[in-house]
């Protein structure tokens, strides 16, 4: 017997002693390994819950506006994405980073810190809707519609409950309680279709759309309250934390701007360029085309911001830990996509009537521009999580630059359809500056982008011929004929 085997013989024996005669048997590897992807579980139900909860409520969406559409005239809806666009820059003019301070900050969730944080949202609510009442003539003049004179100053009501918001939610993310928050996701939305479809057939007007963007706000504001702990909730303002948020929120604040620059200045250029019932049509189809980007944002400021802020890793660890995840993630994305891209024409014949037509031409040039928005998206999150909102503004800087001096041109051109491509290019411009800020953090997954964009490409024209086949979706020449009537629509 040599003397490791002696040695191994007289540890087993004391460990038995130790032990004692009842000890359990070591478990099977199969039981570890099955131990070892309970956190991969764990993460795909909260992907689950979130994807889930996203598709649902725009299924609500949809239903809204299919039903919307049919009742009221396109030019409506003109004037509510023009309204809708002011209240988000106005919001994202003045962030400083609430939900991110109370998920980042590691006193996110001490009543002093969510207290402080509280109060200075609904400051920030007042001041915003003092705001509104004192520059609501210039708007107005700006736009030229007489509908505005009136809903413009009404918007203040809106930032006032927004203000008054409580950090529950935010709360819910920082602890991870995804199936809590989207089960409210999945309230809310339900509440906001009985409002907005009630509305529009008691009265067929504007004030439909504007009176049920108001009660759906109040709706969410009593929710949140409802949520928060009875007695904790209260205003008030202390110094610690009142620093600790401006110091963070200052990046906060350009990175919002900056990005609510870059993604809505075609909406607002529109509503000036173009007539109003084409606005409309541009409406729905963003509306279909945003619905991608925003499932990506609200994984990574759900998910990938708040466990990436927790982690406090550095690029090249958190590559190493990111890279199989996010290939499955993203892989999923595409094949979704590529199907939405190549039918997507055909949803809007079916679900709009004629005045909407002109939006399958829209659409899927808006939803293949998507992929590079979802690209960007995700590394800002990462970006986000590591402390680095700077680097997601340059880039949505860029792409804001390129807008504004493409939009005009490409209008003057060949009117919408030369606009369309503008809109489409200028994701892939915030890409190549993301990609570039986050290859000098060693955060960069160029090499994976360029192989799931060529996977994307491959299945729409797969999906598209095999459909086109089966009859499902109508030639390339009838796609091209819807966007006929959109040129010369920017003159």
């Amino acid at each position: 017997m040599t003397s490791k085997q002696s040695d191994a013989i007289c540890s087993d024996g004391a460990a038995e002693i130790i032990a004692g005669p009842q000890s359990e048997p070591v478990p099977p590897r199969w039981f570890g390994r099955m131990l070892a992807r309970i956190p991969r579980v764990a993460a795909l139900q909260q992907v689950g819950w979130v994807t889930g909860s996203y598709v649902f409520g725009q299924a609500m969406r949809l239903a809204t506006s299919v039903v919307l559409a049919k009742l009221l005239a396109p030019q409506l809806f003109g004037i509510m994405l023009i309204i809708n666009t002011l209240r988000t820059g106005f919001e994202l003019l003045s962030d400083i980073g609430i939900s991110h301070n109370i998920i980042s900050n590691p006193r996110g969730d001490e009543p002093d810190f969510f207290n402080t944080a509280f109060t200075l949202q609904a400051l920030r609510g007042l001041v915003l809707g003092l705001l509104v009442l004192i520059i609501a003539g210039p708007i107005v003049h700006i736009y030229n519609r007489p509908e505005l004179t009136i809903l413009v100053p009404l918007m203040s009501i809106l930032f006032v409950l927004s203000g008054l918001q409580a950090p529950s939610r935010f709360l819910m993310m920082k602890h991870g309680k995804v199936k809590a928050y989207a089960f409210t996701d999945m309230v809310l939305s339900v509440a906001s279709l009985a409002v907005n479809v009630g509305l529009a057939l008691y009265t067929p007007t504007i004030w439909a759309l504007f009176i049920g963007l108001i009660v759906t706000a109040l709706l969410q504001t009593l929710l949140t309250h409802a949520l928060m702990d009875r007695g904790v909730l209260k205003f008030q303002l202390e110094q610690k934390s009142v620093k600790q948020i401006v110091s963070f929120g200052k990046w906060v604040f350009v990175s919002s701007l900056t990005y609510f620059l870059a993604m809505n200045y075609d909406r607002l250029y529109f509503a000036k360029a173009v007539p109003f019932a084409v606005l409309g049509v541009y409406g729905v189809s963003r509306t279909f085309s945003d619905a991608a980007g925003q499932l990506v944002h609200r994984i990574g400021e759900m998910l990938i911001f708040p466990k990436i802020s927790a982690m406090q890793q550095d690029g090249r660890t958190l590559r190493t830990m990111l890279t199989a995840t996010r290939r499955r993630l993203l892989l999923l994305i595409a094949s979704g996509l590529a199907v939405a891209i190549a039918v997507s024409d055909r949803i809007i014949i079916v679900l709009y009537d004629q005045r909407y037509h002109a939006a399958a031409f829209m659409l899927p040039i808006l939803l293949a521009s998507i992929w590079f928005s979802i690209l960007a998206t995700l590394g800002d999150s990462v970006l986000m999580g590591t402390r680095r909102p700077a680097h997601a503004a340059r880039a949505n800087i860029l792409k804001f630059l390129f807008t504004c001096v493409g939009l005009p041109i490409a209008l003057h051109i060949d009117g919408m359809v030369a606009a369309l491509f503008v809109i489409a290019t200028a994701d892939m411009v915030r890409y190549i500056s993301q990609a570039g800020s986050s290859r000098a953090q060693h955060l960069s997954f160029l090499r994976q982008d360029a192989v799931l964009t060529i996977a994307l490409a491959t299945m729409v024209v797969a999906w598209r011929g095999l459909f086109a086949v089966i009859g499902v979706v109508p030639a390339l020449s009838v796609w091209w004929s819807y966007g006929a009537a959109l040129h010369g629509s920017g003159s």
